[in-house]
């Protein structure tokens, strides 16, 4: 145990694990709650567009602090959005996730740290066009990219069409 701890104690040191930093972020944290309200305000729903780690983690955090059928409950009774992750590239699967969450009401998180994942910019590319089409030039009101804060394709995408980004580490 000793070992390990040192271990885990010398690779944060050296920066090989800032996640470890996340709680002391408050400038990341405030920005994200800001996002958040606002969130809350303008969409009926949130789709997590992602695969892997990138869709276990939000869909543990949702299982752990929501109610079990959140989805259906009534909207005064749901603290936030309905929430959706189809962690697959299926197209039924993404299909039903529109058919109920349409892109008028849904805000749609791509995560990816690399910007590259194939499954994720296969969900991203089909999403990019839906919203572009049904949309028109508010499509990027229902866009958030949560990757690489320096670089990577989603994030010269972001930078190129002015999406809300948030960084991964």
């Amino acid at each position: 145990f000793a070992a390990t701890r040192l271990d885990l104690i010398r690779r944060h040191q050296s920066g090989e694990l800032p996640f470890w930093d996340l709680p002391f972020r408050e400038a990341e944290i405030s920005d994200v709650e800001r996002f958040a309200a606002s969130a809350r305000k303008r969409f009926r729903n949130f789709v997590v567009l992602g695969i892997g780690g990138s869709a276990l983690g939000p869909v543990a955090l949702h299982q752990a602090l929501n109610h079990p059928q959140h989805n259906l409950l009534p909207e005064e009774q749901r603290a936030g959005c309905r929430f959706f992750c189809p962690d697959n590239v299926d197209p039924d699967l993404i299909g039903a996730v529109m058919d109920v969450a349409p892109p008028e009401e849904t805000l749609y998180n791509v995560v990816s740290k690399s910007g590259g994942t194939a499954e994720t910019a296969a969900q991203f590319l089909l999403i990019l066009d839906v919203l572009k089409r049904k949309l028109g030039d508010q499509w990027r009101d229902h866009l958030l990219l949560t990757t690489d804060p320096n670089k990577g394709l989603l994030r010269q995408f972001a930078e190129r069409e002015r999406v809300q980004t948030f960084p991964i580490d």
